[in-house]
């Protein structure tokens, strides 16, 4: 009759196994920031601190909602203080709105749009219809729409030459004007 004996043991071995290995789910084995047990949620390699090997820690990808399984490219960078700045800030700040998420960041924005052409110019759109009706220039417009995400890509990529943007910026601006000129005369 040892056998409740030995099965006692064993269960509390098992325990202890058990227990162990919860622990060792709380911790961050490659220090990305994620725990073992987020990195196995969200699919990632735990010994890894950059699955898609991007450059951002896994971590720092799910904290900004990029998804650390795709390589996520970094925007062209611009001086802090500059004119390029303060309309990336403006474009930025129109998306936040429209999107109603101030914590979206320009990081998370650019990769989202990559070379999505349907979206980065439907965002573009929403984007201008927003600041025009917020009262911003044409001017203003422009030079806030040079620094969307979506362009930024184009032209980072090769995709665009300073031309094909500055074409793709003045069609967008003409464009809107033009649909917003038919429907004021529609109103009237």
């Amino acid at each position: 009759m040892d056998f409740p004996r030995t099965n006692k043991k064993l269960l509390s071995h098992s325990e202890k196994i058990k227990a162990l290995h919860e622990r060792e789910l709380d911790l961050d084995f490659d220090g990305d920031g994620l725990t073992e047990r987020e990195e196995r949620k969200y699919g990632l390699n735990p010994l890894s601190p950059d699955t898609d090997g991007d450059g951002l820690y896994d971590g720092q990808e799910i904290g900004i909602h990029i998804n650390p399984h795709l390589y996520s490219k970094v925007p062209p960078s611009v001086e802090k203080g500059s004119e390029k700045e303060k309309h990336r800030e403006t474009y930025l700040h129109s998306v936040q709105t429209l999107l109603k998420n101030q914590e979206l960041s320009y990081q998370a924005l650019y990769n989202q749009i990559a070379g999505d052409d349907w979206l980065g110019r439907s965002l573009d759109e929403r984007v201008l219809a927003a600041q025009v009706h917020s009262g911003s220039s044409e001017d203003q417009i422009k030079c806030s729409l040079a620094q969307s995400p979506y362009v930024q890509w184009q032209l980072e990529e090769g995709q665009w030459d300073r031309d094909l943007a500055i074409g793709y910026i003045g069609g967008l601006t003409r464009q809107f004007g033009a649909k917003r000129t038919q429907e004021e005369e529609i109103a009237e």
